[in-house]
Order: structure tokens, then C-alpha cells, then sequence
């Protein structure tokens, strides 16, 4: 079995929550954001190793909140971009790890299916994203709002994490891209970037990521479904 080493990103701020506290101290079901989506990856058979990646001012509210799992190798403080966070993540990795999983602490409610059938993908192709087929009918507007015409949705995913990757391909993308690169939004894009094809893992709707309000709101709705 591959050596997957995770690393779960819990270093946003979460401004478009508009609430005094961060996304991953938000409690769900009984638990903080951080701890369930963390507590998931330990669970999980497949996962050999944890790094999370926290801001420097949550430092020990993160330590304490995961200390109970053994997998759990480093908590350490992220950077300004999403990128660089990512990357102190991956330096705190160690050697011996074949892939690497990186994960949205925000999308807490992913299941150990979830992430056994991105890591059995990335296994396959080398690089694999979880991924939602998009329903709704999508237009492409002008800067004023006038729809210039109808993008075909069957060529159309929404992008969730894990994302998973070979650790040589994973190096090689960040020595390449510039970690003060905003336009990287998700690490599908350094992949893209060194030309490397990644495979869509489609793990339903349920896998959402928690950025307003509402998003709390449904995913209290969807636990509450499970139970």
C-alpha cells in the first residue's frame, strides 16, 4: 500500500463568513470544523501521515484540537497565499511519502470513501482531484452582466479536495510556480501548470466547503441527515 501523507489547510481567515470567528474553530455536530475534517483523515486506513497547516495565531487552538491523533505528525503555521500554506505543509512531510493529499479543513464533512477513491485515482493516473458534475445551466456574460452564450455543462466539474498527487510531481510543480502567485486557487493549477493531466474523481454534492453562512447552515442540514 503507498504512503499518503495529508495535509489539511486550516490557515484562511474565512472574511466572507462575516463572523467573529475563523471557519475551523466553527463547531459541527459537537466538534470544531478542524477536528472533524482532521479526525476523518486519521480514521482512515489509507492515510499514513497528517501535517496541519494553521494561522500563526491559532497555532495552539489547532494543537490542541487534534493531539488525540497519533497520525498527526506537525501543526504548522501557514503563509499569506494558499499556496504558500500549502508548501510549508509539504516541508513538513516526511521522506518517505509516495502522494500527497492536500485538503480544505473547510470541507469537513468528506468521507473515508471520498478520499480511498481520490487517493485509488492518483494511484492510477499520478494526479486526482475530487470533483462534482455541474447540473445547473451555465452562461458566459460580458463585464456587464449580457450573456454572450451557453457553455456546454457536460464538459463542466466544480472542484472540491482532496486533491492528491505523486510527491515527485508535487515538488516539481512548486519549485516552478511562484508561491506569491495569487492566481493559483487550488493545487490542480500547478499541475496544470507543468503540464501534467489530472483525473476527476466525482464524489457527489455532499463534500461541500464551508465559506458563508449558509454553507454552515446545510452542513448542519446534511450531518444531521446521516444520523
Amino acid at each position: 500500500m503507498s504512503r499518503v501523507g495529508a495535509i489539511i489547510l486550516a490557515a484562511g481567515c474565512g472574511s466572507r463568513m462575516n463572523m467573529d470567528t475563523t471557519k475551523q474553530q466553527l463547531v459541527l455536530g459537537g466538534m470544531s470544523v478542524l477536528k472533524r475534517t482532521v479526525g476523518t483523515f486519521a480514521r482512515c486506513d489509507k492515510i499514513s501521515e497528517i501535517i496541519v497547516v494553521a494561522r500563526a495565531e491559532e497555532l495552539q487552538f489547532a494543537k490542541d484540537e487534534v493531539f488525540e491523533f497519533d497520525k498527526v505528525s506537525a501543526v504548522v503555521i501557514g503563509g499569506q497565499t494558499r499556496l504558500e500554506s500549502a508548501k510549508c505543509g509539504f516541508s513538513a512531510l516526511g521522506g518517505n511519502v509516495e502522494y500527497v493529499a492536500i485538503h480544505d479543513a473547510a470541507r469537513c464533512l468528506v468521507t473515508d470513501g471520498d478520499i480511498c477513491a481520490v487517493i485509488s485515482d492518483a494511484e492510477k493516473y499520478g494526479a486526482a482531484t475530487a470533483a462534482c458534475r455541474v447540473t445547473d445551466t451555465v452562461k458566459k456574460v460580458d463585464r456587464n452582466g449580457k450573456i454572450i452564450c451557453t457553455v456546454n455543462r457536460d464538459e463542466l466539474v466544480t472542484v472540491q479536495t482532496p486533491q492528491i498527487f505523486k510527491t515527485d510531481l508535487y515538488k516539481k510543480a512548486i519549485k516552478y510556480v511562484s508561491v506569491s502567485d495569487l492566481s493559483v486557487t487550488d493545487d490542480n493549477m500547478l499541475m496544470e501548470k507543468i503540464g501534467v493531466d489530472v483525473h476527476c474523481t466525482f464524489t457527489g454534492t455532499k463534500n461541500i466547503k464551508i465559506t458563508v453562512r449558509d454553507d454552515l447552515a446545510y452542513a448542519k442540514f446534511l450531518l444531521n441527515g446521516d444520523n
